[in-house]
């Protein structure tokens, strides 16, 4: 089946076009996503890192109290909610944007990962000194911060396949 502005090889049309679901190719399949789809892998993408880290920081710090356990996913959490308020507007724009130009692929995924993570960093480094640093695109790169980025942008391309391959 071939997908082109929602009509199909056949010559009929595609009614999931008309109920804003795009199509995108991915290694000759056309697979849509709906704003839906979308969101919700755009709101799931950064909890593996964030419970990887938090986990890494317990272990690193040897702290193993229940308190200390509490402290640490709270402050993830509040890391959690700064990206939700600050990054997934963008996000979300962007990919619907990509998608509707058939251009959401796992490269495009990454390449905008990097630069909204960047954008992040320097927002971020920006609350915490008051400042930005000095040059500003260093945050892009350092490996650490496109570790990360890289992270975020496999797992909403993992959220989006399997949200995909399950509807």
């Amino acid at each position: 089946m071939i997908c082109h502005n929602g009509v199909l090889s056949d010559g009929s049309f595609s009614a999931d076009y008309l109920l804003g679901q795009t199509c995108i190719w991915i290694t000759g399949d056309c697979l849509q996503y709906s704003n839906k789809i979308i969101l919700k892998a755009l709101l799931l993408a950064p909890l593996p890192l964030l419970f990887l880290l938090a986990v890494a920081l317990i272990i690193a710090n040897q702290e193993f109290s229940f308190y200390s356990i509490l402290v640490f996913f709270a402050a993830h959490a509040v890391v959690y909610l700064a990206y939700c308020l600050f990054t997934v507007p963008f996000s979300f724009l962007i990919s619907m944007l990509l998608a509707r130009l058939y251009w959401l692929n796992f490269f495009s995924i990454v390449m905008f990962s990097v630069l909204i993570a960047g954008v992040f960093f320097l927002g971020f480094g920006w609350a915490h000194t008051g400042n930005i640093s000095n040059p500003w695109w260093d945050v892009f790169t350092e490996p650490f911060s496109i570790g990360l980025a890289l992270i975020v942008a496999f797992s909403y391309w993992m959220f989006l396949i399997r949200d995909r391959r399950a509807s």
